[in-house]
């Protein structure tokens, strides 16, 4: 499994916008063997997701100056919703490439409602202050 960490580094006062992204590989916990610890699972996924959603959040906000021309961005066919394939091919010409397993973690919690697609509203919890904090 590997670990998505990107960061920004700030040098001087002139606040550069440089990115550095880091990916460190895993090394699974081990337990005693026969007991599962079910927090501890749940931790870890919750923690692959943000860090995935991080990833994902950081590549978007380098390409686009605001929430709308990136939501514009993916929603292709300009009805206000970005359904499972557009999403799939905004973050492709991002250069983001997900297993299929990590793309659907991300669109299920883009698509809280379980409809198929997300709105405007639902894309911007994708901002790290949303998922921090929650509405901000």
């Amino acid at each position: 499994m590997a670990e998505f960490s990107p960061y920004k580094v700030k040098k001087d006062k002139n606040f550069s916008k440089e990115l550095h992204c880091i990916l460190n590989s895993n090394i699974k916990q081990r337990g005693v063997p026969g007991k599962t610890n079910e927090k501890s699972l749940k931790s870890v996924a919750t923690s692959h997701l943000d860090q995935m959603l991080e990833f994902i959040w950081t590549k978007i906000e380098e390409k686009f100056s605001s929430f709308s021309i990136a939501f514009r961005y993916f929603d292709q066919e300009n009805n206000t919703t970005v359904n499972k394939q557009e999403f799939r091919d905004g973050l492709q010409r991002l250069k983001v490439r997900l297993s299929n397993e990590d793309f659907n973690s991300a669109f299920s919690y883009l698509d809280k409602h379980r409809i198929g697609y997300f709105t405007y509203n639902q894309f911007c919890t994708l901002s790290e202050e949303k998922r921090r904090y929650g509405d901000v």
